[in-house]
């Protein structure tokens, strides 16, 4: 089995899922601003109030942030401490990447947990002026915990392989 392939594979796995979910994202951030536009349309050059709109707005706020921060966390472009990068030397630093991808690893599964928790909660409570069943609102989260866990994953996977890759030629 050729290493090198399996983790260029992974990697394209990676890069194609989490580019599909920031256009997912940017489609999204439109919507909302669709929504309001017809809302505000609506309500001040018609004289009629709109109360869906903010409802789907809510829903698209919700979906996006959590579908952004598994982009994020898969593109490496989560929040860094400079102060990490500059005092630490190369082997703590190395620490605190594999503690963080375990810790999202953790909070992925409990995203997943919680949010089937939450939706067995809600089931059948409308409290919307659509009418949508709000343990959709649950599902989302357990949506955004399973690309988390899978963004840290295939960060995991790609570091191993490439050390095994390493440790390979080294020899």
């Amino acid at each position: 089995m050729n290493l090198v392939k399996v983790r260029e594979t992974i990697t394209k796995i990676d890069n194609a899922v989490y580019t599909l979910i920031a256009w997912i994202c940017g489609f999204l951030v439109l919507a909302m601003v669709i929504f309001n536009c017809i809302g505000l349309s609506a309500r001040y050059f018609f004289t009629i109030p709109v109360a869906w709109v903010n409802d789907l707005s809510l829903l698209c706020l919700l979906t996006n942030t959590l579908l952004g921060a598994s982009v994020a966390w898969a593109k490496g472009q989560h929040l860094v401490l400079d102060l990490f990068d500059r005092l630490y030397p190369e082997r703590v630093k190395r620490f605190f990447w594999w503690a963080s991808q375990l810790i999202m690893i953790a909070a992925g599964v409990k995203m997943i947990q919680l949010a089937d928790y939450n939706a067995q909660l809600y089931k059948g409570m409308t409290l919307s002026l659509l009418g949508y069943d709000e343990s959709l609102k649950c599902r989302i989260i357990g949506v955004g915990g399973v690309l988390l866990l899978m963004a840290a994953v295939f960060k995991v996977a790609e570091n191993v392989l490439a050390l095994f890759i390493k440790e390979k030629e080294e020899r």
